[in-house]
């Protein structure tokens, strides 16, 4: 199953206070390179995220939240881009 939600293309958003929300589109693993831009404060690692979410798919649906209540909050979303 990994493999599969792996090639499938995803959607993801950033959520940050105070800014407007920041929207990605393409394979799990660009997901990475991505994050690496975002320069988030804190952040986790990037190649740790999407391995979390490979691990957790469940539905196709994912949330991770870093440092929920702090003062360098941000929230990443990914969801499925189609409906297969």
């Amino acid at each position: 199953m990994e493999t599969e939600q792996a090639s499938r293309t995803k959607l993801w958003t950033l959520y940050r206070p105070h800014i407007e929300p920041v929207t990605g589109f393409g394979h799990i693993y660009a997901l990475a390179g991505w994050l690496d831009e975002q320069s988030l404060p804190g952040a986790a690692p990037s190649d740790w995220i999407v391995d979390v979410f490979l691990d957790s798919i469940g539905n196709g649906h994912f949330s991770y939240t870093h440092n929920a209540g702090g003062p360098d909050e941000w929230t990443l979303v990914i969801a499925p881009a189609n409906r297969d």
